[in-house]
């Protein structure tokens, strides 16, 4: 499973192979509803690992 994160500034991110998503210090789960819940630090983590703000985040897919 890959992830698209895109940021409101218009970049993007990937993230190939994905194996985990942390909303603060709490692995979440599919279907991920909590990822764009204001003010959470969010992890996603792969191939990569991309650390970020959810006020930052415009859109995120993955699939």
């Amino acid at each position: 499973m890959n992830a698209r994160i895109t940021f409101k500034s218009e970049r993007h991110a990937d993230v190939q192979n994905l194996k985990e998503v942390y909303a603060g210090r709490k692995c979440v789960s599919e279907p991920y509803d909590s990822l764009l819940i204001p003010n959470t630090a969010l992890t996603f983590v792969g191939d990569t690992t991309v650390c970020c703000s959810s006020n930052d985040i415009l859109l995120v897919t993955i699939g």
